[in-house]
């Protein structure tokens, strides 16, 4: 089975050809510089997708060894990334970009641009849906979005933090409106959606289920879950209280997993049943995006200054927390699928920003998008 999954969070590798990378397999490690050229901030496209960025597929990738391999460099800010069986996307906060390569980093291409700091995005193979964080969510078919974007976008989507799929609905988080909303996808039309939850304590991260939607929020530090057809009266009992910037979630069986950035901790609980959550790693630094699948949990450390993140794993059985990568500039998303880790690293701030919590703000430059083979 094909394991396809969207988190927020990310990883980088430097501000330009020749940045230092450092993996970790096991009980080996090494450095290695990547001396490809990027996939390129320059596409030349206006306010529309389906441009090439202009960078060919042998300059936009690069073998590091150990299986890793950078897909795309000098990226502007890589916030959010989703993966399908023939393609990596991700959205570029500071340029308003979405962009494409091939899983190998092959054909890189704009899907669309002009947008107003996109951050949100995710895919069901067929279509890809993405939010500018201060606009609206637009979708498009995979191949290729629209010149220009539609008019009218997908749904409403004013500060939208984090999008997910069931297999019907499209669910996301609403930050500036503290609401959680859902639309069935067969008829999700803008205006045509409806609100799982309001007043919500800083809807954040969230994952979709086959009836319900699970999310945190890092205002009242909760979980929440609710059905898509809203929460009971008085609003629903929270699944985990007392966190402490909770700001990455992911769901596998019958278990939720999150990531608190302010305790540095990877934790877990039964859906039914959250009185006592099991810390399956602590001691991490400022944790956020999380994966799961059948056998590992994966995450990114954004770390607390430029060089200190980290992507992370360990098995869900025991969890002894090891290294995939270090030395990175503020990851900030993951994606994973049958056989590797997607990995976006947000880059350095160049006029601010921040660490730690997976906000966006600050204008970014140095990002990457870099796979990870699974471990064995």
């Amino acid at each position: 089975m094909r394991i396809r999954a969207f988190v927020i969070g990310a990883l980088s590798l430097g501000s330009a050809a020749g940045a230092l990378i450092s993996v970790d397999a096991g009980c080996s490690s090494f450095e290695s510089t990547s001396d490809d050229t990027a996939d390129g901030a320059t596409s030349g496209s206006s306010a529309s997708g389906g441009s090439s960025s202009g960078a060919s597929s042998s300059s936009s990738s690069g073998d590091t060894g150990n299986g890793v391999k950078v897909l795309a460099m000098d990226l502007a800010g890589p916030i959010g990334i989703t993966v399908d069986t023939t393609h990596v996307y991700w959205t570029n906060w500071s340029d308003g970009t979405i962009r494409r390569v091939d899983l190998d980093g092959a054909n890189p291409l704009t899907m669309a641009s002009g947008l107003n700091h996109p951050w949100a995005i995710t895919t069901n193979g067929v279509y890809l849906y993405f939010a500018a964080f201060m606009g609206d969510i637009y979708r498009c078919p995979t191949a290729a979005c629209p010149m220009p974007l539609p008019s009218t976008p997908h749904a409403p989507g004013w500060g939208a933090r984090a999008l997910a799929l069931s297999q019907d609905n499209l669910v996301w988080t609403r930050s500036v409106e503290a609401a959680v909303t859902y639309c069935p996808i067969s008829t999700c039309d803008y205006g045509m959606n409806d609100f799982v939850a309001t007043n919500q304590g800083g809807p954040w991260a969230i994952a979709a289920l086959p009836a319900d939607a699970v999310w945190t929020n890092i205002g009242s530090n909760d979980i929440v879950k609710c059905p898509y057809t809203g929460c009971p009266d008085g609003g629903a009992p929270a699944l985990a209280t007392g966190l402490d910037r909770p700001v990455g979630i992911a769901v596998s069986g019958a278990n939720v997993y999150w990531a608190e950035a302010g305790r540095g901790v990877i934790a877990t609980c039964l859906l039914d049943n959250c009185l006592s959550p099991d810390l399956i790693a602590m001691g991490q630094d400022a944790p956020s995006a999380i994966a799961v699948d059948e056998a590992n949990v994966y995450w990114t450390n954004a770390g607390t200054a430029d060089g200190t993140g980290a992507v992370m794993w360990c098995a869900k059985a025991s969890c002894k927390p090891q290294a995939l990568g270090t030395k990175q500039d503020s990851p900030a998303a993951l994606a994973i699928d049958a056989d590797h880790v997607y990995v976006a690293n947000r880059g350095r701030a160049t006029n601010g920003g921040n660490f730690g919590d997976g906000y966006g703000n600050g204008v970014y430059a140095g990002g990457s998008i870099v796979r990870y083979p699974k471990p064995k």
